[in-house]
């Protein structure tokens, strides 16, 4: 693993606040000489790997694709409170990574940048669902990024064929920068 590629058949641990984790898979990173580190991810279970591992400073790059509904909830992920920034970019920004959703609650210094949040509602979908939600949280910015919804659809008349959800709910945070969205 020298040259910092993970190949199928090899696993890396990590310790993080004394709990070892273990990845393994294609995944992949690279140290500058200021120790901040590049972690290279192609899924959400990567995704998850290297936010467990990182403890401020790092950047996740995303390779292109769905990446799912992102919960990092601190009393299950008492990982997700980081001492400075951790970045989650798109590693192509011509063909960005995307969430379907963000659940954030009591998260600390994540940043997104290039990414899209990209909401699905399911007919007859509430139609004041908040797909991107960040609540207690400090830190957070979100920049270079796109919102893109659904309109309602299986809900009534009125509502049919008109735009549905609440692209962003902030609630009891602090230090919520959204720009270039």
């Amino acid at each position: 693993v020298s040259d910092g590629t993970l190949s199928d058949t090899q696993a890396i641990s990590v310790k993080v606040n004394d709990v070892a984790e273990t990845a393994s898979g294609s995944g992949s990173w690279s140290t500058s000489g200021s120790g901040t580190s590049t972690i290279v991810v192609s899924n959400a279970t990567e995704l998850m790997t290297a936010l467990k591992s990182a403890t401020g400073g790092e950047t996740i790059s995303l390779k292109s694709g769905d990446y799912g509904s992102l919960q990092l909830i601190d009393q299950k992920n008492f990982f997700a409170q980081y001492a400075s920034q951790v970045t989650i970019t798109a590693a192509d920004p011509g063909h960005p990574a995307s969430f379907a959703g963000i659940d954030f609650r009591g998260v600390d210094n994540i940043k997104f940048d290039g990414v899209t949040f990209d909401y699905n509602a399911a007919p007859g979908a509430y139609l004041f669902v908040a797909p991107v939600m960040i609540s207690s949280g400090t830190g957070i910015t979100i920049i270079n990024s796109t919102f893109a919804g659904d309109v309602a659809t299986g809900v009534d008349a009125a509502a049919d064929g008109y735009g549905t959800g609440v692209a962003l709910k902030v609630a009891q945070s602090s230090g919520i920068v959204i720009e270039n969205v």
